[in-house]
């Protein structure tokens, strides 16, 4: 099972890549804004460099908080 877990909840913009529950890849940037920004482009990178489409994950994984604006970014 294949999941693609965000986080946008600190002061990082984090995407992570799961594959038979051990991570293969996970792309951090630190930055205290712009994480909606960031957000789309750098799951597709992640997903281009494993050769994947949105299509082959099997689950989402997204951390919503804190703040409701949090859950918007994602």
């Amino acid at each position: 099972m294949r999941i693609l877990a965000i986080d946008t909840g600190g002061d990082s913009c984090a995407v992570a890549l799961y594959a038979d529950g051990k991570a293969i890849a996970e792309t951090i940037i630190p930055t205290q804004r712009d994480q909606a920004k960031i957000l789309a482009p750098l799951t597709a990178e992640l997903l281009s460099t494993n050769t994947l489409t949105t299509q082959a994950i099997d689950r989402f994984a997204i951390a919503t908080g804190p703040g409701s604006f949090t859950g918007l970014r994602v």
